[in-house]
């Protein structure tokens, strides 16, 4: 019987792997960030509008984490999302925001929002930036992952579509330098902001951008 059992567990596990652990403290630590840089761009009166991924469908605890920690931030400085987009995504895809959707989002925005973006920053053609005029909200996005080579985010900063961005070290440390959060940013990621823009690395192939 003890066989028996064993065999079964194992062949329970074999074809039904539990998720890998992921590092929450590090995924904490970066929605603690965007919060702190949230409250630095809004505006008197502003609004925040938080864009990130519907995971029902495919589910990512990483996501569901960094959100849920940049809620809660918000919510100890007395500031809340005014609204949430949620989108699917194709999980092998680049994450960026449909520039249609983004478009529509802006359309609604004043100088004194600001749009979080856990999907990248938005990609305009000249024919929507020119539709989104001067008045533009602030946008803190991540851009993790591989997306820096393929999205030239010096020039998103340029355009002001940008204003800050969280971006994945290539040699992280072993570890944190300490126990803070954001020790533990420091130690996966890294902010960029118009301060630094000129350390942001060129895009490994062209950056187009889609209508």
């Amino acid at each position: 019987m003890l066989v028996m059992l064993g065999a079964s567990a194992w062949l329970y596990f074999f074809f039904n792997p539990l998720a890998p652990g992921i590092d929450h403290q590090s995924h904490e630590a970066l929605g603690e960030v965007l919060a702190q840089e949230t409250i630095k761009l809004l505006g008197p009166g502003g609004k925040v509008i938080l864009l990130g991924r519907d995971t029902v469908t495919f589910p990512n605890p990483a996501s569901d984490t960094q959100l849920k920690q940049f809620e809660k931030s918000l919510k100890q400085r007395g500031v809340k999302v005014t609204t949430l987009h949620l989108l699917k995504m194709n999980p092998i895809s680049l994450m960026m925001v449909p520039s249609g959707d983004y478009l529509e989002i802006v359309k609604k925005c004043n100088e004194a929002d600001v749009i979080v973006s856990f999907l990248g920053p938005p990609a305009l053609s000249d024919e929507q930036l020119a539709k989104v005029g001067s008045k533009r909200p602030k946008v803190v996005a991540v851009c993790s992952g591989e997306m820096p080579a393929r999205v030239n985010l010096k020039q998103m900063f340029d355009e002001k579509l940008l204003h800050a961005a969280v971006l994945s070290r290539k040699n992280p440390p072993a570890r944190a330098a300490g126990s803070s959060p954001r020790d533990h940013f420091e130690q996966w990621f890294w902010l960029a902001t118009p301060a630094n823009v000129a350390e942001l690395p060129l895009p490994a192939v062209s950056a187009t951008k889609k209508n």
